[in-house]
């Protein structure tokens, strides 16, 4: 007997004893009787024989309603994991009437069914894809909470003409080095049934044809880097630098020739920080946003300030929180209980009101959304790489703009710059 079995209502019509089939109004229906699991399941499978033509629909539909709620359950089977509970698994065990003891009602029995279930479902992943011609490897590092240095791994292969892909593991390091990447790749390239043979271009199986990491030295370092270790492997693969990440080098490569745009990430990170981590200066940051009736703006976390599209939404989120921002810090530093804060606080005011910072913060919101926007795109999983370039050279001219005018928020800072009086305002 299944474990997972789900009944459920047919609308299909039984004939009467004259072979008439009969149509019960709401109030000419009889009452239904309460059923169990197994008779609702039972007289199911007997309503489907009443309609030989459309047998197979409805098994499918029971079929495809058994797995939306076994999806379902399984879902709920993770949150009460995470919950370290796990209260409906024993009800629907009793509800089934299955006896499977009473070891596994607990945290530890709910992850051994999680752990054979993932099993079950990446068996059938593995058969599609060691069927599959050619294969790539993507692979990115990650740090986790306990600051354990961790390496996702990607298989992009093709299934029935469409392009397909699947996590195969996030893998433990055991150094962070291009050794380190190397093996946990093929560690857990072991796990669905391919290793450094199999991918060879002169033996049977998926043959590996590229190697998507990002730009680090360790993953394309010319001596020993991750992908020149896959390549002594398999001559015939192709390295990508994964082009979100090119985009964000360039850029940040770009910054260096620009000498205040330290100083200004410094002083816009330190901002966020000093927001962030103080509810009661966001708490009275809202009230003096109240009194001044504008919209305030999130100041999020200093680790999200990284990516060009979070870079874009910090400096929108200061430029329109400016007049909010300069009328608390101004308080805090006159008014403040604590003499370190009142004089970080004077500290941000100095730098936040100077003209050369608020006329970068106007550049910045002309140029940012060009090349944020550019960055989203390159992330998307709608474009094929041929039609990439339309977004690449769209932006190029946006630049170009730019570069030979004036911005629109440069124009704004133009109009609302008093030169006589060194003053800011509408």
């Amino acid at each position: 007997m299944s474990l997972f079995r789900f009944g459920v209502t047919s609308t299909k019509r039984k004939p009467d004893e004259t072979g008439e089939t009969s149509v019960l109004t709401d109030e000419t229906q009889p009452k239904k009787q309460d059923l169990t699991k197994d008779q609702k399941y039972d007289r199911e499978r007997e309503n489907a024989n009443f309609c030989p033509n459309g047998r197979l629909i409805v098994l499918g539909l029971i079929s495809m309603r058994q797995l939306v709620l076994w999806s379902a359950r399984i879902v709920s089977s993770i949150q009460h994991t995470v919950k370290g509970k796990v209260p409906w698994f024993g009800k629907y065990r009793k509800k089934n009437e299955v006896d499977i003891g009473e070891q596994y009602f607990n945290i530890e029995g709910c992850k051994l069914f999680l752990k054979w279930i993932s099993q079950q479902l990446r068996s059938q992943s593995v058969s599609s894809l060691l069927a599959a011609p050619f294969v790539s490897i993507l692979s990115d590092g990650s740090t986790d909470r306990s600051v354990i240095e961790q390496e996702i791994v990607f298989l992009r292969y093709v299934d029935q003409c469409m392009p397909t892909t699947k996590m195969i593991n996030l893998m433990s390091l055991e150094s962070a080095t291009a050794e380190g990447i190397f093996n946990a790749i093929f560690n857990a390239l072991k796990i669905v049934g391919l290793n450094e043979e199999k991918i060879r271009h002169d033996t049977p199986g998926p043959k590996l044809i590229c190697g998507n990491f990002d730009g680090a030295s360790v993953n394309f370092g010319n001596k020993s880097g991750v992908f020149k270790r896959l390549k002594d492997e398999v001559p015939q693969a192709i390295g990508i630098h994964c082009i979100a990440h090119k985009l964000e080098f360039a850029i940040l490569d770009a910054n260096k020739t620009i000498p205040y745009m330290s100083t200004f990430e410094t002083t816009l990170k330190g901002v966020f920080k000093f927001y962030y981590y103080s509810p009661k200066r966001r708490r009275e940051l809202t009230e003096i946003s109240d009194i001044l009736d504008q919209i305030l703006l999130h100041f999020g976390d200093i680790k999200q300030v990284r990516w060009l599209s979070s870079k874009e939404r910090a400096v929108k989120a200061m430029l329109s929180n400016y007049e909010v921002v300069v009328s608390h810090l101004e308080h805090d530093f006159v008014a403040g209980s604590r003499a370190d804060d009142a004089n970080r606080a004077r500290g941000y005011h100095t730098v936040i009101t100077s003209v050369k910072f608020l006329k970068f913060l106007h550049f910045l919101m002309d140029y940012l959304p060009i090349v944020a926007k550019l960055s989203r795109n390159f992330q998307l999983d709608d474009y094929l790489v041929i039609e990439l370039n339309d977004h690449i050279e769209a932006a190029v001219i946006h630049l170009t703009q730019l570069k030979n005018g004036t911005g629109k928020y440069c124009t704004q800072f133009a109009e609302k710059f008093d030169v006589t009086n060194k003053t800011f305002g509408k």
